[in-house]
């Protein structure tokens, strides 16, 4: 009896070890993950610091002309041409100028109101992050250039450094405008004189979104 009644007790002394450490290692996972989506990605800049940059509205607004200087420049019509742009001078327009264009055009996309976006360009994938609450959720998306539209395809999401189950399509949510819910761009833009840019192709490389376009008559 002395020997079952010890055995008994060794059994559920291992049972309560046992439960201690799945509780404990639970807890552990919660903690971690908790400070991983407290912690910004590597990417993510003090949006604080860039908003109050004198240089970074500068450059948003060289950015500007120098879009425009490139799409407007008379060209042969069907000669392929391209436009460079890098994250850093994309983020300070989103810092400084995005306010005054939320409503230019209904077809693109922009934060929900309190969300500060920033975005990350990488090996065929843009990184589109949004903070809100102290947190930045971040998804990424691939740009698919298909014959009649530009299509917004969701990949991997995270907050923070944390990454989480769902897909990007979880942060199309904390946007506005209609690229949001379609999931798509369109790919040919009207200028005012009566010409057309058409999207040829779309490269996603590190720091940068690289794209090849052609007027239309």
């Amino acid at each position: 009896m002395t020997g079952d009644r010890w055995r008994r007790g060794s059994i559920a002394r291992g049972a309560l070890k046992g439960l201690l450490i799945v509780v404990l290692s639970l807890a552990g996972l919660v903690v971690a993950g908790y400070a991983l989506s407290k912690w910004s990605p590597s990417w993510w800049g003090d949006p604080v610091a860039r908003r109050s940059d004198a240089s970074a509205n500068e450059r948003a607004r060289d950015l500007e002309q120098h879009l425009a200087s490139a799409v407007h420049r008379i060209r042969d019509e069907g000669e392929p041409w391209a436009i460079r742009i890098r994250a850093d001078d994309l983020n300070d327009w989103l810092a400084a100028r995005l306010a005054e264009w939320t409503a230019h055009d209904p077809a693109f996309a922009w934060p929900i109101e309190g969300a500060i976006g920033q975005v990350h360009f990488q090996s065929g994938e843009a990184v589109l992050g949004l903070s809100i609450d102290g947190r930045v959720w971040s998804g990424a998306f691939a740009l698919v250039v298909e014959p009649d539209r530009i299509r917004i395809q969701p990949g991997s999401a995270a907050v923070g450094r944390m990454p989480l189950p769902v897909g990007a399509e979880l942060i199309m949510k904390l946007l506005e405008g209609n690229a949001a819910s379609a999931l798509t761009l369109p790919r040919v833009y009207p200028l005012g004189d009566g010409r057309r840019i058409e999207v040829r192709r779309i490269d996603l490389v590190d720091g940068a979104i690289e794209l090849e376009l052609t007027t239309l008559r």
